[in-house]
């Protein structure tokens, strides 16, 4: 995926919970998508866990965002 296709799954009305599938099979749950932020002045795109933690991705390396058929409640 590009950094603008991840960016626009972050755009949803109201915000759902996702989760980003890479290439090799790892997943990384985004509670919502205040917890994704895309790094100035490169492609990255950097998730933070609801406990602390943070992943940085290369988008490219990204396979697809998945949501769950019911979200969490708030």
């Amino acid at each position: 995926m590009t950094r603008e296709e991840i960016r626009k799954q972050c755009q949803t009305s109201p915000a759902l919970p996702f989760r980003i599938r890479t290439v090799s099979g790892f997943t990384i749950p985004v509670p919502h998508p205040d917890f994704i932020a895309f790094l100035t002045g490169t492609e990255l795109v950097a998730v933070t866990g609801e406990l602390g933690g943070i992943i940085v991705l290369d988008p490219h390396d990204v396979e697809a965002v998945l949501y769950d058929a019911t979200p969490r409640p708030s």
